[in-house]
This record gives structure tokens, C-alpha cells and sequence, in this order.
């Protein structure tokens, strides 16, 4: 049952792409203008991804290739979820997508990621103990660039719920509203997030990232996910 739902999903998501693709195609070949660059915008954004791919490959390539395996990987687990992920991952949240992955291929070329790490459809890109005063964490899509103050010893899924001060399930929880949003995600929580972090750092933590909304949105999404207290989550950001 389980290799059936896969196989399910893999083709919803390559239908998916597909369509994608032939949309991408047919805007470049409209005459109107905004048509025509949401098309080349569209092949120059894919064009970039693959030199940081290329690139990727020869630097670093076992990372490169789970990275490029991850942005296809759904949750089997939770078929519903699959489903969803399947249908909207490179069409309604595509423009995160793509940013997501181009900075986790920044990271890896440049040697600051140590692991690659999967969890129900969503990909983690870890860089372990980089020595700052904090664990921080981005989530754009399905990709989750994670820069931790020590080494993860335990084993990933453990980590997720347990370690880290549950950091990268908080993380795991933004993933949903970049599910609902599409692209309306970059603006309503990923600009207002990158602020609000800007801002705790200047205040020297008078101004308290946790309490802004999207943050509480993510609270909420990994307690109804993972069914922990969300008394738990209260001080991730």
C-alpha cells in the first residue's frame, strides 16, 4: 500500500511540474509584456538554480544530491498531506520554493551545510554548531535552512520533537501556512519575519520575535502536527 501511495504521488507531483513547465512556455510566447516576463522570469530563476546545482555537484555533491532529491520528496505517511504538497509545491508555492532551495545550495557550495535531513516531505539543511549566541532557522517551501549552536548527536527525528529547543519542529510549522498562502507566503510571513528578527537583534531582546504573528502561526501548525502543548513552542522564532 504504502510503494501504491508513493507511486500516486510522485505522479500528481510530475503532472504538476509538467504543467508548470508548459505554462512557463506558453507566458514567454504571449505578446503582452507582463505575460512574457513572468515566463523568462520564470526559465532565468531555473536557469540559476542549475549552475548553483552544477556547482553543487562538483563542491559538494552528496549534499547537493539529497538537496535535489528532497525538493521531489512528499509525505507517504500522511497521505493527505502528500497529496497536497504534490499538487501545490511547484505551482502555488513555487516562488519559495525556488528561494528556499537557492539558498540551501548557497549554503552548501559555500560549506555551511554539514547535513541533509528529511522529514514527511520537507527537507532540512543543516549547518551543525556554527558558535553563535543562538539556533535559528528559515523556512521557504519545503526547504528549511537550519543553523544550530551544537552538534545534533541524536538521531534527526528525535532531534525534531525533542532537541534544539523543538526549533525545527516551529520550522516544520511555517511549511503549512507556505502551503495555504502560495505566494502571498513571502510577503505576509517571510518579509515580516526577516523585520521582526532584525529588529529583536537591535533591541537586544526588548522587541520579542516570538510573539509575532506568523510565529504564533507556526506554534500552532507544529502543535495540531506533532500533538504537543504549544506552551512548548512559546519562545521559537
Amino acid at each position: 500500500m504504502e510503494q501504491r501511495i508513493k507511486w500516486l504521488l510522485g505522479g500528481v507531483e510530475s503532472a504538476m511540474l509538467v504543467a508548470t513547465w508548459m505554462v512557463a512556455v506558453a507566458l514567454c510566447c504571449q505578446t503582452e509584456l507582463i505575460g512574457k516576463a513572468m515566463g523568462w522570469g520564470f526559465l532565468a530563476c531555473k536557469g540559476v538554480e542549475l549552475l548553483l546545482s552544477i556547482v553543487g555537484w562538483i563542491r559538494c555533491p552528496a549534499l547537493t544530491k539529497k538537496l535535489i532529491k528532497g525538493r521531489y520528496i512528499l509525505d507517504i505517511q500522511h497521505p493527505n498531506h502528500g497529496l497536497t504538497q504534490a499538487l501545490l509545491r511547484h505551482s502555488w508555492e513555487l516562488p519559495q520554493t525556488m528561494i528556499g532551495y537557492s539558498v540551501a545550495m548557497c549554503r552548501t557550495i559555500t560549506y555551511q551545510v554539514d547535513r541533509v535531513e528529511y522529514l514527511d516531505g520537507n527537507t532540512f539543511a543543516i549547518d551543525d554548531g556554527r558558535g553563535d549566541y543562538r539556533n535559528m532557522g528559515c523556512s521557504m517551501g519545503c526547504m528549511i535552512n537550519i543553523w544550530l549552536t551544537d552538534n545534533m548527536m541524536m538521531n534527526f527525528e528525535y532531534e525534531a520533537k525533542f532537541g534544539f529547543g523543538q526549533l525545527l519542529m516551529h520550522e516544520f510549522g511555517h511549511t503549512f501556512d507556505s502551503l495555504w498562502l502560495g505566494p502571498l507566503y513571502i510577503m505576509a510571513v517571510g518579509l515580516p519575519s526577516l523585520a521582526s528578527v532584525t529588529l529583536e537583534h537591535f533591541t537586544h531582546g526588548r522587541y520579542q520575535h516570538h510573539q509575532l504573528y506568523a510565529e504564533r502561526w507556526a506554534n500552532k501548525h507544529a502543535q495540531r502536527y506533532f500533538c504537543i502543548p504549544i506552551r512548548d513552542l512559546e519562545e521559537q522564532g
